[in-house]
């Protein structure tokens, strides 16, 4: 399971992180949040689904993400679909 990510927070996420996001999009439950600390870098990541529906007949999510760098938070919120291979791709 991975995620494809064209936002700006995405950009900066390595391939542990990338997986990290796209198993929070994948596990947890709208108006929850996951959040996880990358240890090599500090950062502080957290995910919060928003809503879940089919487009075309991809499952989707609406999300709001953060990452705490250096003590500034940088905020989002995007969408993503699920391609034909079952990775999350972000829409915005």
């Amino acid at each position: 399971m991975s995620v494809s990510s064209g936002s700006s927070l995405g950009k900066d996420m390595d391939e542990m992180n990338r997986m990290r996001f796209a198993r929070a999009l994948e596990t947890t439950p709208v108006h929850h949040t996951r959040s996880w600390v990358d240890h090599d870098t500090g950062y502080h990541y957290t995910v919060q689904p928003l809503k879940t529906y089919h487009k075309k007949g991809r499952l989707c999510r609406r999300y709001s993400n953060s990452v705490l760098i250096d003590g500034r938070l940088q905020t989002a919120k995007g969408r993503a679909c699920r391609n034909a291979q079952g990775h999350w791709i972000i829409q915005n």
